[in-house]
Order: structure tokens, then C-alpha cells, then sequence
């Protein structure tokens, strides 16, 4: 089990694990961070994202967990649906802003950053039905997407 740590208050990224300890892979997300991934992918099924809210969060809450599966070659980010579905609107818009981050820089919201990472429409549709604060996706995340295939 390997664990990135996303510090949310100022916006780094660190991978947690063997060969990664503490590096510090916030200067470029979208290179930095996918090569991490595809490193740690090689040696571990699993790993384990957590964001660090601090005094933002939501009564008393320090730490949300994203889990993301590697088992699929295909896929750079797998990340599970129960991560999204929350009540409190600072913890969305931070998660929103932490996805941002870590896997798609170049767009603007949610679902283009999960169309990149790999979810089909469905899921995406299935997605806005049960978070209606979620905005629109943007057409970019189809052109990244092959291009990443």
C-alpha cells in the first residue's frame, strides 16, 4: 500500500512509499504525478489518496481518502464513486479543486478531470444525477483521452 498525500492548503502533492518517500511532485501534475503513478502502479495494486482539509474541514474531519486501482493497465486513475458523494459544500469544492490538481490541470471541472482519468458517460451521467453541483464537462476531455490511449 502506497499513499499520496495532497495538501489541499497549498496545493502539493507528495507519494508516500518506496522510492517516493516525501517527494515532493507538485511542480507539474500532469507529468509528475502520472509518471508516479505508473511507477508505484508497477509494484503495488493499490494505493491509497488522502487530502489533508485542516481546519476547512467539516466537523472535525482531517482527512478524506480517495482510492484508486491500478489493477487496469488502461486506466491511470481509477477513483471510487462513494469520494464524490458529500454534504458539505467546502469538502466539494476542495475535492473538486484536488482533482483538479493531481490528474487534470487542464480543466476546469469534475467530470472532464474523470473523463480524462478514464469513466465512460454513463458513469458521468450516473455522477451528475447524484451531485447536481458538479458543472458541465468540457469538450478537451475527449481530445486528452485519446491522446493519453
Amino acid at each position: 500500500m502506497y499513499r499520496i498525500h495532497a495538501d489541499i492548503r497549498l496545493g502539493r502533492l507528495y507519494a508516500e512509499g518506496r522510492g517516493f518517500w516525501g517527494n515532493d511532485v507538485s511542480r507539474d501534475y500532469r507529468q509528475g504525478v502520472s509518471e508516479a503513478f505508473r511507477s508505484l502502479a508497477r509494484y503495488h495494486s493499490r494505493i491509497e489518496i488522502f487530502a489533508d482539509f485542516g481546519a476547512f474541514a467539516p466537523q472535525g474531519q482531517s482527512q478524506i481518502d480517495f482510492h484508486l486501482d491500478h489493477s487496469e493497465e488502461r486506466s491511470l486513475l481509477t477513483v471510487t464513486r462513494h469520494a464524490l458523494v458529500t454534504s458539505s459544500a467546502l469538502v466539494r469544492l476542495q475535492l473538486k479543486r484536488a482533482l483538479n490538481d493531481f490528474g487534470a490541470t487542464h480543466f476546469d471541472d469534475v467530470p472532464s478531470a474523470l473523463a480524462w482519468l478514464g469513466w465512460d458517460s454513463t458513469e458521468l451521467d450516473r455522477l451528475r444525477d447524484q451531485c447536481p453541483w458538479l458543472p458541465a464537462s468540457c469538450p478537451e476531455a475527449q481530445d486528452w483521452r485519446r491522446l493519453r490511449e
